[in-house]
């Protein structure tokens, strides 16, 4: 299941003086809406929320550039009817203005955690690597999560 999200963009980063001019700020594009996780049958087993992606560009020591990223989310599983274990997994898409995309998984498959019930409402979550991307002159106006269905065996919360 596909959800688009608008997004909202911030830029801000300190440079080495060597790059500065070299270097584009870094984009922040947040998605704060819920997004139902499901499992096979389409049944809710749990949510994700209030993505912030975060994509920089740096110089290695070896003076390449690279373009680390940082996503923070939020998942929770722990509500009646909500189930754990099992395997699932998202992807981020960049969009354009018009809703295109512009660059599908773009981190690769990332991991719901669902080894454990999050109570409580749920618990904010990290992710981080560097990934071959260059953002400069990119039209992105927004992300799209897409979220597998729940595969394997699940246990109640």
């Amino acid at each position: 299941m596909n959800y688009s999200m608008v997004a909202v963009l911030s830029f801000s980063m300190l440079v080495p003086a060597a790059h500065a001019e070299t270097l584009p700020n870094p984009m922040v594009v947040q998605a704060p809406q819920v997004i139902p996780t499901l499992d096979g049958g389409g049944s809710q087993v749990g949510r994700l929320s209030s993505f912030v992606l975060t994509l920089s560009r740096q110089y290695t020591p070896q003076n390449q550039l690279s373009t680390p990223w940082h996503l923070d989310y939020f998942y929770g599983n722990g509500n009646a009817g909500e189930t754990q274990g099992g395997s699932q997994i998202f992807t981020i898409d960049l969009l354009d203005k018009d809703g295109n995309v512009l660059v599908k998984d773009l981190i690769g498959n990332l991991n719901v955690p669902r080894y454990k019930c999050w109570y409580g409402g749920g618990s904010p979550q990290k992710a981080e690597g560097t990934i071959n991307f260059d953002d400069t002159n990119k039209d992105i106006t927004g992300m799209r999560i897409n979220v597998s269905r729940v595969s394997g065996s699940q246990g109640k919360c």
